[in-house]
């Protein structure tokens, strides 16, 4: 028969809530115990109200970190009812060649509303089902950057800006009315996909056949022995997926200027996504907190806090595969498997490079950019959770050959289409010169219907964009 022998624990920490808050969910750890043949530990405790319960292990007051506290089962990682629980660690799996003696063993009760800093969605098995961890290292099977994380599960990093005042746009430049240099004030935390969407993820989300992904975006990027090797890797990002094709058409899709989720087109894969994984919240970024996310506390032009060629966190043309699309003249570049360079420091992989990341926010420049906050000055009082302007600022941005954005629209011209807009992308993408691209690049995209053909009105195939979801807590 096996012996049982009780860790010993600091009876100081019977008791911990997050963020040492008295009105957060109370947790009271009962008893922990640990197999002597198995090294299965099994910890009893109760909570006074609904609560996302974690686990942690320390020595001489130091976790042993997210890497080491894996293989965890039971009342563990998701919301737990009031009541008494039981979780179950395997520790010789977690934490090989180790003592527990002489461990102190806590159980940790997040309130509902205010959730550790990665959440898991299931897009397969249990499609929807959510589990919460405090390291991405704690993810199963080797953490966040197995690839079943690109594909079958939905993984979305908390981000701390509730109050956070941050720099938008680029001191330095004063002629650029594209980043404006202006101070920012968010005023809720919020949840970011650590990845890019992939064609998997779209693909298991909405029951989707690899086949018919072609229906979310544009494909004239690609020639077609191009796009059939492309889409043999569901790790990679969903190419050129027009706004509109995202949010649907109707009430709400619209969007600019106003701080809604609002959304009616149920044919729209933001509908169906939303519906098929019970997230209601769900969407793109603003512009503001897209930024916030990218510079990841950093006030430098890229968030790795270098000057220098950015090739080990961005994909460029300086380090990607080059096609010739066969129509355009000229040479393209393709988006690359999602999470294989550094991340920033929120954790989050391919912020800049890759795809461009479209935003919910109506492209502007100047002081609609801006919104009439103070520019160039550190003291200044920030604007608050900026939306955007209500309508588009056309004209022409960049001076390209291609023409002027101010004479296209969903059918080939501008006009008065409400349906015809630019909307604001993010980071620059995989065709671009790798010097170009920074933290506060803003460039537009058009938000209408993709073209099949080439031409001067098919501004939405400028270089491939995705995008980056996000949600409430």
């Amino acid at each position: 028969m096996n012996s049982k022998l009780l860790l010993s624990f600091s009876s100081a920490v019977v008791a911990m809530v997050a963020f040492a808050d008295p009105n957060a969910p109370q947790v009271t750890l009962l008893s922990v115990s640990q197999d002597s043949a198995s090294h299965l530990v099994k910890a009893a405790y109760t909570l006074d109200e609904p609560a996302i319960v974690t686990f942690d292990v320390k020595t001489n007051g130091v976790s042993i970190g997210g890497a080491n506290l894996t293989h965890a089962y039971g009342d563990v990682h998701r919301v737990v009812e009031a009541g008494t629980h039981t979780l179950y660690w395997q520790s010789d799996k977690a934490w090989q060649g180790h003592r527990l003696s002489s461990a102190d063993f806590s159980v940790v009760a997040w309130a509902t509303n205010s959730p550790p800093d990665y959440m898991v969605v299931d897009l397969v098995v249990k499609k929807g089902a959510r589990t919460y961890y405090i390291d991405p290292l704690q993810l199963p099977d080797g953490g966040v950057t197995n690839k079943k994380y690109k594909t079958d599960y939905l993984v979305m990093r908390r981000i701390p800006a509730k109050d956070a005042v941050f720099p938008m746009g680029y001191f330095y430049a004063e002629n650029d009315q594209s980043c404006v240099y202006h101070r920012v004030k968010l005023t809720n935390d919020f949840y970011m996909a650590v990845f890019e969407t992939t064609l998997g993820q779209l693909k298991n989300a909405i029951g989707e056949k690899p086949s018919d992904l072609a229906n979310y975006y544009c494909t004239s990027y690609f020639k077609d022995t191009e796009f059939a090797g492309y889409t043999n890797n569901l790790g990679n990002p969903v190419p050129h997926t027009p706004y509109f094709k995202f949010r649907g058409f109707g009430s709400g899709s619209t969007w600019g200027g106003v701080y809604s989720h609002a959304i009616s087109d149920t044919g729209s894969f933001l509908y169906r996504l939303r519906n098929a994984l019970e997230l209601p919240t769900l969407d793109l970024p603003t512009d503001a907190e897209w930024e916030f996310a990218c510079r990841a506390g950093t006030a430098t032009t890229r968030y790795d806090g270098s000057s220098n060629w950015p090739d080990d966190i961005a994909w460029t043309q300086n380090n990607a595969v080059k096609f010739a699309p066969g129509t355009w003249i000229g040479t393209w570049y393709k988006p690359c498997e999602v999470g294989l360079l550094k991340p920033n420091a929120f954790g989050l992989y391919d912020m800049i490079g890759n795809v461009k990341e479209m935003c919910l926010d109506l492209y502007n420049e100047g002081s609609a950019y801006t919104g009439d906050a103070a520019t160039f000055d550190v003291n200044a009082d920030p604007i608050v959770a900026p939306t955007g302007p209500a309508k588009d600022i056309k004209g022409n941005y960049d001076g390209y050959s291609c023409g002027s954005y101010s004479t296209y629209t969903q059918a080939g011209l501008w006009g008065n289409d409400p349906n015809s807009t630019r909307r604001v992308a993010r980071g620059g993408c995989v065709s671009d010169e790798n010097w170009r691209i920074w933290a506060h690049s803003r460039t537009p995209v058009g938000s209408s219907k993709c073209n099949a053909a080439w031409s001067d009105g098919d501004q939405d195939t400028r270089g491939p964009y995705g995008y980056r979801l996000v949600c409430l807590p």
